[in-house]
């Protein structure tokens, strides 16, 4: 088992390196750029109302030692309002449900430039953020930045926390407005599957991190997906689902705790093991070894006529 945890380990390794920096990209949250406030169209969607500068999410999938699993997801988003018509961009709505799901970090801010240049800074206050129970399972978290005009930039971000769940969202890189840098980071357990299907024909940048820095069996592994200059998603005349056709990307997971589980979960790896329980069982493969009476008898008479029958050849 040592020498196969081992192996597992290299290869790993070896898949998971990446000489892609779409991580270095990613600024941090509130540090917003003079040359974001000073832009004034987007450069490859002339004439937009508004544009997500940063579109981002961080999804990190715990398993924890008794089996349970946890998904936390941080969501963020810088938008740049060019014109009047981007100023809806500026109310949000946050829909979610399930009792075991909860909504916390909710921060937000507006930021201008004065007349001298510098950068004014109009938070999102606590008192102006709303939570209302929309259904019997349902809840909304809604708010409004404040000092909005043509060439403010908002941001804003929040955390949901789903327990005893395992499921990761997909990733919508694109939306109504376009996507400067729209990235989607996932952090698990290295040996836990992790399947991916991007739809769509825009550039896709991946990049894969390990962290080596804990026990073999407590590997994280990080994967970014990212796409730059995203246009923005324009509905067709009898388009039956706006979702069908936008650039995203859907994910689907396993939450193994260790290479062994991993190992085992594996759809040949669990045949294997089937055939192994079943040819030691006594009800099965202990059939192969039991002594059926007067088989001796027979089994010695088939071995002197094949004897005879060489001599004759011979």
């Amino acid at each position: 088992m040592k020498n196969f945890l081992s192996l597992v380990f290299f290869l790993n390794f070896l898949i998971h390196t990446s000489s892609a920096q779409v991580s270095k990209d990613i600024p941090a949250f509130g540090k917003i750029d003079t040359s974001e406030l000073k832009m004034t169209d987007c450069a490859f969607s002339p004439g937009a109302s508004a544009v997500n500068l940063v579109k981002y999410e961080e999804v990190t999938l715990s398993v924890f030692p008794n089996s349970t699993t946890q998904v936390v997801t941080s969501t963020r988003y810088r938008i740049k309002i060019l014109k009047k018509g981007g100023f809806k961009y500026a109310n949000i709505v946050i829909d979610y449900g399930k009792n075991d799901t909860k909504i916390t970090n909710v921060e937000g801010a507006t930021y201008n430039l004065d007349e001298g240049g510098q950068i004014r800074i109009s938070p999102v206050e606590k008192s102006d953020i709303f939570e209302i129970k929309t259904t019997k399972e349902k809840k909304t978290i809604t708010f409004a930045f404040p000092q909005v005009k043509e060439g403010s930039v908002i941001e804003y971000q929040f955390t949901r926390k789903d327990k005893r769940s395992y499921f990761i969202p997909s990733w919508h890189f694109q939306s109504d407005i376009p996507n400067l840098l729209s990235v989607c980071k996932i952090s698990r357990p290295d040996f836990s599957m992790l399947e991916k299907k991007a739809t769509g024909d825009w550039p896709l940048e991946e990049e894969s991190l390990s962290d080596h820095s804990t026990e073999l069996d407590k590997t994280q592994l990080t994967n970014y997906y990212a796409m730059r200059n995203v246009p923005a998603f324009s509905p067709e005349p009898y388009m039956s689902s706006s979702r069908d056709y936008r650039y995203r990307i859907d994910f689907m997971t396993a939450p193994h705790q260790s290479a062994y589980q991993a190992f085992v979960r594996q759809s040949n790896n669990i045949w294997q093991g089937a055939n192994f329980w079943l040819l030691q069982s006594t009800y099965f493969g202990g059939q192969f070894d039991s002594k059926i009476p007067g088989s001796k008898k027979f089994i010695d008479s088939v071995k002197r006529d094949q004897q005879r029958n060489r001599k004759i050849g011979g």
